[in-house]
């Protein structure tokens, strides 16, 4: 008996792994068939000769880490980079040749794309190997579950009183805020930055209260209805639960200038759900692979609305474009290599990547608002609101052998982060740690250095700390 119990768990292991072969696999004949499209593609530019290389890059991030490929994937930080990787090395270039090469940044692209295609195939590399080094965390420490819960609640009601004094004074920062139908039905509905906002009040009173407000309600979008998913699941009432996953639609109707900010918190809570209540692993695939078809209901909106509005491109052309722009692709890596050799200071635009992302920076440091290396970027390339790629800044800031160090680095902090996310037993560390994990993992890709570590402290962080201070480690 017990012999025939052994051989079917083996069986049951064996039948595992053989799914992560065959994903293995899967991959391997995707992106080999897809560098095979472009490489066949006789028709494109001179510069474009070695874009087949990249999804020949990400075979390499797979291969590198073939035999430790289930851990991977079942890390949320690094599922979510070889997630996105694989859109900007395999699924972008594909596109970017069906589409015939459409291009945002034009200047000296000729002499850029090449030298941009290698960085892309150089930070892959550096990618695969962070992925590979071993991690290790702490056990996750003990506490007291029930006394936590109450002092969250004494948090969140301080939270929320004072987010509505500084609401009722200057209201800007909510009503600047819509629902997700607005991607679809209003062509300037991206053009809206709080930013802008905050600039209406330069001094006094309101100028301070809108800055608080915007800083108080950013965490609180995802904060308020994770801590309704965990209430609900603690009052272990079977036939509340449906509500719960009606609240973990909440961030859709609360949209800032950051639209995909709604759409992965949305993504938090459903997951968060699926811990809760114990949902099988067939459920967690369907709300990723739905999360997934979000972004590209997303795009494809944006681009409809596009074409509608009298635009010149097609949508395939529109939809390669957005691709490359999104996910750092080849063409707004280029931009990088145009910037000015001879800049005044690299050294000061490289550390105002990292301290803008203090709150009231203007105010406490001085800074000056004018000195970003978005700016720089945008004004170097004759375009206007496009993200300088990490691999772009950190090889103009630090040169070809270091390019890829800020990626290693967020590869390296977004997989410690889904490690703690899988070992915790709190809900709200839980969100917390899959913040870090998914804003690490967006700043290799679609966002860069300073943006992470700007929704990192002012989004993230105070959810972290939020949890902290509720759920202390127990004395012993």
């Amino acid at each position: 008996m017990l012999s025939s119990i052994r051989d079917t768990q083996k069986l049951n292991t064996k039948l595992k792994m053989s799914i992560y072969d065959l994903a293995i696999i899967a991959i391997f004949a995707i992106s080999f068939f897809i560098s095979l499209i472009i490489l066949l593609d006789f028709d494109k530019p001179s510069r474009y000769q070695a874009l087949c290389l990249l999804p020949i890059a990400y075979c390499v991030i797979i291969a590198v880490n073939a035999s430790n490929f289930k851990r991977a994937t079942s890390n949320f930080g690094t599922l979510i980079i070889i997630a996105l990787e694989f859109v900007r090395l395999v699924i972008a270039p594909l596109f970017l040749t069906i589409a015939d090469y459409p291009e945002t940044i034009s200047y000296q692209v000729d002499k850029n794309t090449p030298i941009a295609i290698m960085l892309l195939f150089y930070e892959a590399v550096a990618i695969a190997l962070a992925i590979k080094i071993p991690t290790h965390i702490k056990k996750p420490y003990k506490t007291n579950y029930s006394k936590g819960m109450r002092i969250l609640s004494v948090v969140m009601a301080i939270y929320t009183v004072a987010l509505i004094i500084t609401v009722i004074i200057t209201p800007d920062i909510v009503l600047a805020h819509r629902t997700i139908l607005g991607v679809f039905t209003d062509s300037s509905y991206t053009s809206m930055t709080l930013d802008s906002v905050v600039d209406r009040y330069s001094t006094g009173i309101k100028h301070y209260c809108v800055m608080i407000s915007r800083l108080l309600y950013t965490p609180y979008r995802l904060l308020l209805p994770a801590y309704l998913i965990v209430i609900i699941h603690n009052s272990r009432r079977i036939k509340h639960k449906w509500l719960s996953w009606i609240i973990a639609f909440m961030p859709i109707f609360a949209v800032s200038d950051v639209i995909a900010q709604s759409i992965y918190f949305v993504l938090f809570l459903m997951l968060l759900n699926c811990h809760l209540f114990k949902v099988k692993l067939k459920t967690i695939i369907t709300v990723m692979v739905l999360s997934v078809f979000a972004v590209l209901i997303y795009f494809l909106g944006r681009d409809l609305l596009s074409v509608s509005n009298g635009s010149d491109k097609s949508i395939i052309n529109s939809f390669a474009e957005r691709l490359c722009d999104y996910f750092s692709g080849v063409n707004i890596v280029t931009g990088s290599l145009n910037q000015p050799a001879d800049i005044s200071n690299k050294f000061q635009y490289c550390l105002y990547d990292f301290i803008k992302a203090i709150p009231f920076n203007k105010t406490l440091l001085g800074l000056d608002p004018s000195i970003a290396s978005a700016t720089v970027f945008n004004e170097s390339n004759n375009c206007v609101g496009q993200i300088p790629t990490t691999i772009g800044m950190c090889y103009y800031y630090f040169g070809f052998l270091f390019a890829p160090l800020y990626s290693f680095v967020l590869v390296r902090i977004s997989k410690r982060a889904g490690l703690k996310q899988q070992s915790t037993e709190i809900p709200l560390l839980k969100v917390a740690y899959m913040f870090f994990a998914f804003i690490f993992a967006l700043g290799i890709v679609m966002y860069n250095i300073e943006i992470a570590c700007n929704t990192f402290v002012q989004a993230a962080l105070p959810i972290y700390i939020i949890a902290r201070l509720s759920f202390r480690r127990e004395k012993s």
